[in-house]
């Protein structure tokens, strides 16, 4: 977020601001609760609001902050000004939506502002000022973001005021949506509403909060009634609240594969007398029990949960003292009688989100690690004799490897130099080795290419700040990092709790079946005809339904396939769980080996019964199974098991900037173009998809 340089302009629109304080304020009324207006927008929170409230404890107090702000420079004071413009309007909507509806207040606004100064000749510039000051509200910065959905009580207001401006100090664009459920307001814990929001909009991170302030009501009254209790009846309590939060989170995993944010507890809000009073320790000794049973329960909640991150509030407030935590950033001079309840604990918080989601940013599409190895993975350079081992690197990057990721040794080296024995990684863990004198940009460019992957997979690590720099020119769509950056291996081991990487049986052998794929491809340049090369695979194609064991996978399936997938929809766990269940849909699964070995599940064709007519709503098939004619067999296999059900087949193909090797799926196998996006075959006719004459099938 950009900022205005202030000045005598500046600080003469704040002396305008107060020498037409209350004809503004009538101004901002008037623009912002017009009645067509709030009616068009669909603007909710006013059923018990009065004109003196909204102006005393909504317009005035903001009106005060954009005085501050321009008067002093007062940065706190920019966001909260622009964070609570948000409270009574569609803050909902979508960025672009919203800011259609800033769009039709904002420039009224700012001219009530303008008209009131005295010296004429600065109008154009103010008008240019205040534009700039509202441009995150009226053009927001709608390229690449990060979407989070924070879950809690007023700590996330606080979350959404700080971390967005933060974020833009560092290159980074954040849209933070908050739903509610607090004690104090009554609002109970709920998964309806944050299941319907997930469904209906991206949400890359959620952030909750159930123990922060109020937070839920089971906790705030164990904190309320903390120092009545036996250390049984806090244990008793502590497991309920953990219960209730496994629950919960368990619930959300079923519809969203995005990382959870978790946070523990650090106590806060202070009481009166130990907020105010320095020789009293900020909290009581049953307090501190209590909040250390529930941090070591939540430690091995997320421990044992998937793609599940700490938010360590207990640490964040230590390190910035509980009491200056728990002050308030705006003073009643500023905000006066309007109900402001941001701490500067929100703000501390904020900057403990930034490393997660530039992490997030970064890695959470890569699928790839080629990694230097003479002093990056070890102090010194192994050819020359003994080296000192970063054996925590060594061994964070094995564990990525059973998460799924492929690594890729990328070392200007003799192979015999390497004593695999001394390592933590076997030489096993890499799918490919580059160890040799080329340029690392050419070694990189082989490895892509028989990996069969888009560059924009790859992180590449290397402690030459030379050989990044060429990485980086000649190949830009390439994560280049720099192996001495200590926040690079803090990234890397978030990475492990992103989407991309799991524990699943599949991840664990991944590098095992590229390594086996590579084998296939070589198998095929062995100069005989088409057929016989595909013969001498001995593919065999096991077909079958779809089973409830088969969730997992066919989850990953939809979440990590991006080439070959008709449809690119992507379904939750309890949504495929739910058609699974239900006797409209249908879903096969295609498992694929070969005489190299087993492939595992590559292939999941889903149809919904409509009458007569069997739609294919989606087609998604691995990379590593594309090539061998799984695709036609899967969609005869698929016609053949349900020909008597339906009459017609619709295929449905929506293109994207990544699934163009689906693109004639349907045109290959007699399905006829009837829109944009549908192929239609009539399983009457002769000409139906034809079997694949080097695939064995097993039902």
């Amino acid at each position: 977020m950009s900022h205005v340089i202030h000045g005598p302009e500046s600080r003469e629109l704040a002396a305008a601001i107060s020498r037409n304080f209350d004809a503004i304020l009538d101004a901002w009324f008037d623009n912002q609760f017009n009645a067509d207006l709030v009616r068009e927008w669909g603007i909710s929170g006013l059923a018990n609001a009065d004109r003196d409230q909204l102006r005393n404890s909504f317009l005035r107090p903001l009106q005060s902050m954009l005085r501050e702000y321009l008067g002093k420079g007062t940065r706190t004071c920019l966001y909260g000004y622009l964070d609570e413009r948000l409270r009574y309007a569609p803050h909902r909507l979508s960025l672009e939506d919203r800011a259609a509806y800033f769009r039709s207040i904002i420039p009224s606004d700012i001219q009530a502002v303008v008209d009131s100064i005295a010296n004429r000749e600065s109008y154009e510039s103010s008008l240019q000022m205040l534009a700039h000051i509202h441009a995150p509200l009226t053009d927001p910065d709608t390229g690449e973001r990060i979407e989070i959905l924070a879950l809690g009580d007023c700590l996330m207001n606080e979350i959404r005021l700080f971390l967005p401006p933060i974020c833009s100090d560092r290159g980074l664009n954040v849209d933070v949506r908050c739903i509610y459920f607090s004690a104090v307001v009554g609002k109970a814990l709920s998964t309806d509403e944050i299941t319907e929001y997930i469904h209906n909009n991206r949400v890359d991170l959620i952030a909750m909060s159930f123990m922060s302030y109020a937070g839920i009501p089971a906790y705030s009254t164990l904190m309320k009634e903390c120092d009545r209790l036996t250390r049984g009846q806090i244990d008793d309590r502590v497991e309920f609240i953990i219960n209730l939060v496994h629950d919960f989170i368990e619930t959300i995993r079923t519809i969203t594969k995005a990382p959870f944010l978790l946070h523990n507890t650090s106590g806060l809000p202070l009481s009166r007398y130990r907020k105010r009073l320095p020789f009293l320790a900020p909290l009581s000794r049953n307090k501190v029990y209590a909040l250390d049973r529930l941090n070591a329960r939540i430690g091995e909640l997320i421990d044992n949960s998937e793609n599940t991150i700490l938010v360590d509030e207990k640490s964040v407030s230590r390190a910035n003292r509980q009491r200056k935590c728990d002050s308030s950033v705006f003073s009643r001079r500023v905000v006066g009688k309007g109900f402001f309840h941001t701490s500067w604990f929100g703000y501390h918080i904020s900057g403990h989100y930034i490393d997660i989601i530039d992490a997030y940013k970064k890695y959470h599409n890569k699928k790839v690690i080629m990694v230097d190895f003479d002093n990056t993975l070890w102090e010194g350079v192994m050819a020359d004799g003994d080296v000192a081992h970063h054996t925590d690197r060594q061994t964070l990057l094995r564990d990525l490897k059973d998460s799924g990721m492929l690594l890729v040794a990328v070392s200007k080296n003799t192979s015999g130099n390497i004593r695999w024995e001394e390592l933590q990684l076997a030489e096993s863990d890499f799918v490919l080795q580059k160890i040799n004198w080329n340029l690392k940009a050419q070694s990189i460019l082989e490895a892509v290419e028989e990996l069969n992957l888009g560059m924009d997979s790859v992180i590449f690590i290397d402690d030459n700040p030379a050989e990044l720099g060429m990485v980086q020119e000649s190949l830009p769509e390439i994560q280049v990092e720099d192996a001495n950056n200590p926040g690079l291996w803090r990234g890397l081991e978030l990475l492990t709790s992103f989407p991309n990487t799991s524990l699943t049986e599949e991840s664990r052998s991944r590098t095992e079946m590229y390594r086996l794929e590579m084998e296939r491809r070589k198998s095929l340049d062995s100069g005989l005809d088409y057929e016989a090369m595909m013969c001498s695979l001995e593919l065999q194609l096991e077909f079958r339904p779809a089973e409830k064991s088969d969730t997992d996978r066919l989850y990953e399936l939809v979440t990590r396939t991006n080439q070959f997938n008709t449809t690119t929809v992507r379904y939750s766990k309890r949504e495929l769980t739910s058609m699974l269940h239900d006797a409209r849909y249908r879903i096969y699964v295609g498992k694929l080996r070969d005489k190299y070995g087993a492939l595992g599940i590559v292939a999941t064709v889903m149809l919904r019964a409509d009458g007569d007519v069997g739609e294919i709503i989606t087609f998604i098939m691995s990379c590593r199974a594309m090539g061998f004619g799984v695709e036609q067999q899967m969609l005869y296999e698929v016609i053949s098991a349900t020909g008597h059900a339906f009459n017609q087949y619709v295929g449905r193909y929506i293109r994207t900037d990544r699934n163009n090797p689906c693109s004639t799926l349907y045109a290959n196998n007699h399905f006829r173009k009837i829109s944009d996006e549908e192929w239609l075959l009539d399983a009457g006719l002769s000409n139906l998809p034809e079997p694949v004459k080097w695939i064995n099938v097993i039902h």
